[in-house]
């Protein structure tokens, strides 16, 4: 199995409302983000889009914990994936990280997806959490977006990595 950079994209000065890879190489296995991020203004998670696509077609089982407490949580139909653990807010100091891996994504069956996300928040605590995910579409992934929760704008120096699995 290899890995091969595809882009890396970097929030400039200001902030972004979101981070787009397009024209995705249909050649490999799988895909992976590497993902360290900032929300401004308040906003508390980065969501993800696949192909632009809106409609209801996200699913996912997700357990959390921060250190004191645990919780699970599930959703069979949402217009996106919401990565609670990536956003941690301007002020709290520190970019949250998540790892997003993306199966069969050149494949014209539905995609599964698993993400580990970590979220530390200064005096507040850290939140983990693990996703086992479905988009539920049977077209190739050739676009990814990474979008600011709720039009809040990233922060400057948010920065995505977009790699290809292949089999070699």
């Amino acid at each position: 199995m290899g890995y091969q950079l595809i882009e890396t994209i970097e929030v400039g000065s200001g902030g972004a409302a979101s981070i787009e890879f397009t024209g995705i190489d249909q050649t490999g296995q799988d895909l992976q983000i590497l993902l360290s991020g900032q929300v401004l203004s308040g906003g508390l998670n980065i969501d993800m889009r696949l192909n632009n696509n809106s409609s209801s077609v996200y699913n996912f089982k997700r357990l959390a914990g921060n250190g004191t407490s645990a919780s699970s949580a599930s959703n069979t139909s949402q217009n996106r994936f919401i990565l609670q653990a990536t956003g941690s807010p301007s002020g709290f100091g520190t970019f949250s990280n998540a790892s997003i891996y993306i199966s069969n994504y050149a494949s014209t069956s539905n995609k599964s997806i698993s993400i580990d996300a970590v979220n530390e928040r200064n005096n507040l605590g850290t939140l983990m959490e693990l996703y086992a995910a479905g988009f539920s579409n049977t077209s190739p992934i050739t676009s990814i977006q990474l979008i600011g929760d709720g039009g809040n704008n990233m922060a400057q120096f948010t920065t995505a990595s977009l790699y290809k699995v292949t089999a070699d």
